[in-house]
């Protein structure tokens, strides 16, 4: 936002109604890449941060709002598709799509919840969290491993745009998908790493995480953090501890 302010004669603050400059970069990037992709590259630059990284944000925040809103979803694949960032896209008969994109290969994605249609308590449990499920993604990979024995949940530090980083946790199904049930999304393992930045800190069914739990839970002294987030940082930190004896 500094660069645009000191280089540019865009007035980001009025075209996004909103000072806060991580909401601006957030409303704005897609249209930023459109009609001022040049300024944009070069305030990517001024920060050191990659356009391949960009490209990687705005693959999965496109397959993100293709599970919500299609409208919105076709004005950012033009753009993309203007910028040779996906080359074109293919629906399945099952819901499903395959986007073809120019650095990353093809990429295979379902919405999250097909998977679930039909189980009614995932879905009342869905309906529960309501606007909260994008911010409960260690409660719901919780509940999802409990009830299903062949799921694993893994937690991570995942990165973000403008390499924002925070904790996640993501679902393997037995077929190695990945379910990113807060982000709408289910994809191949190897597809879902491809196009997002992750550091994977633990990996467990139910059964393991009630037994990590055993060890961790006392130290945890606000008593506050989920068990599968817990016993990732718990676990990260005993093996730091080792490792620097």
């Amino acid at each position: 936002m500094n660069y645009f302010k000191s280089y540019t004669e865009i007035d980001l603050e009025e075209k996004a109604k909103t000072n806060d400059p991580i909401q601006i970069y957030e409303k704005l990037k897609v249209w930023l890449l459109k009609f001022y992709k040049v300024d944009l590259l070069s305030a990517f630059r001024s920060i050191d941060y990659s356009y391949k990284d960009f490209q990687k944000n705005l693959i999965m925040g496109f397959l993100m709002t293709l599970c919500k809103n299609k409208e919105r979803a076709k004005i950012i694949f033009d753009v993309l598709l203007e910028n040779s960032i996906v080359l074109d896209i293919e629906e399945f008969q099952d819901g499903g799509y395959r986007v073809i994109t120019s650095e990353f290969g093809n990429i295979t994605m379902y919405p999250a919840r097909i998977i679930f249609r039909g189980d009614r308590v995932v879905e009342d449990k869905i309906s529960e969290l309501g606007d909260n499920l994008k911010d409960s993604c260690h409660e719901i990979s919780y509940f999802l491993i409990k009830r299903y024995e062949n799921f694993k949940a893994i937690t991570g530090i995942m990165e973000n745009g403008l390499n924002y980083k925070f904790y996640h946790t993501i679902i393997k199904d037995e077929y190695d998908y990945i379910i990113d049930l807060p982000n709408g999304v289910a994809m191949p393992i190897e597809d879902y790493f491809k196009i997002n930045t992750f550091e994977k800190l633990n990996e467990v069914n139910y059964t393991q995480c009630e037994k990590e739990n055993e060890e961790s839970r006392e130290f945890d002294e606000s008593g506050t953090l989920f068990d599968l987030l817990r016993n990732a940082l718990y676990k990260n930190t005993k093996q730091l501890k080792k490792n620097n004896r």
